[in-house]
C-alpha cells in the first residue's frame, strides 16, 4: 500500500513540474511575441514620422524604454549621410511622442560654415567642423533650417577647428581671440583647435567629426572656453596617439 502511495505522489509531482514547466513556456512565449509586435510597431511608427525628412532610413536598433530611460530609442541610419542618428519615442497609454537628432546630421555643414564665417578674418586656413549639445530640438516644425536655430538666440555648438601645424605656443593669443569672437556672437561651447600634419580641408565636409577625430594626421588638440563671467579657460596641449616627437 505504502509502494502504491509512493508511486501516485511521484506521478503527480512529474505531472505538476511539468504543468508549471509549460506554464512558464507559455508565460515566456506570450512575452516575446508581445515585445516582438511592439517593437514591429514602433518600427513602422518611427518610419512613418521619419518621411518628413529628405532621406532614406535604416533601424539598426531598438532598445524599450526601461527604469532609467523611459523613452524608446531607436539607432538609425542616415543613406544620405552614412551615419547614424537616434530617434526617442515617449509612450504615454495610446499616444506616442517622437524626438530625434537627425539635425545633428542635416545641419551639420550650414552650421560649421556660419563659424568658418565668424573666424575666417582670423584664421583664413582653418577647418571647422561642429557639434550640437542640443538632444533634440524641433526641426523641420519651428526650426526648419540653421537660420531658424540661429535666431532662437543662443547657439549651443562645440567648435572643432582643424589647422595644418600649429605653434601653440605662437597661437595662443590668437586662439584666444577666436574664442571669444564666438562668445560675442552667443556661441555657447567650447572651441577646441586641432594641429593637423597635413592640410584636411577638402575632406572635413564630408567626413563625420568622429571620423576626422580618429584621423592619423590629427597629432594634437587645445580647448578654450569661456565662463560666466567672460574669462578664458584653457587646457594643455594634448597630443594624440597619432603624435610622433
Amino acid at each position: 500500500m505504502k509502494n502504491v502511495l509512493k508511486v501516485l505522489l511521484t506521478i503527480c509531482f512529474v505531472m505538476g513540474v511539468s504543468g508549471c514547466m509549460n506554464s512558464n513556456t507559455g508565460d515566456s512565449n506570450t512575452t516575446n511575441s508581445g515585445q516582438k509586435g511592439k517593437a514591429e510597431y514602433l518600427n513602422e511608427q518611427t518610419l512613418n514620422y521619419l518621411e518628413k525628412y529628405d532621406d532614406t532610413f535604416k533601424v539598426e536598433n531598438l532598445t524599450l524604454r526601461g527604469v532609467i530611460e523611459p523613452f524608446h530609442t531607436f539607432v538609425i541610419n542616415s543613406s544620405k549621410y552614412d551615419e547614424n542618428f537616434h530617434v526617442y519615442i515617449y509612450e504615454e497609454g495610446d499616444s506616442l511622442t517622437f524626438k530625434d537628432d537627425y539635425f545633428q546630421l542635416d545641419m551639420s555643414n550650414e552650421a560649421s560654415e556660419y563659424i568658418y564665417s565668424l573666424i575666417q578674418s582670423k584664421l583664413p586656413n582653418a577647418s571647422v567642423k561642429v557639434e550640437f549639445l542640443d538632444r533634440t530640438i524641433d526641426y523641420k516644425g519651428e526650426i526648419k533650417n540653421f537660420q531658424d536655430y540661429i535666431n532662437l538666440g543662443e547657439v549651443a555648438i562645440d567648435s572643432y577647428i582643424f589647422i595644418e601645424n600649429i605653434d601653440y605656443e605662437k597661437s595662443s593669443d590668437l586662439f584666444k581671440e577666436v574664442a571669444l569672437e564666438l562668445d560675442s556672437h552667443d556661441i555657447i561651447g567650447t572651441v577646441q583647435f586641432l594641429s593637423t600634419t597635413t592640410d584636411i580641408s577638402e575632406i572635413v565636409p564630408t567626413k563625420t567629426l568622429n571620423t576626422l577625430l580618429n584621423l592619423e594626421t590629427v597629432v594634437a588638440s587645445q580647448t578654450f572656453a569661456i565662463d560666466s563671467s567672460k574669462k578664458i579657460i584653457t587646457t594643455p596641449v594634448e597630443k594624440t596617439p597619432n603624435f610622433e616627437d
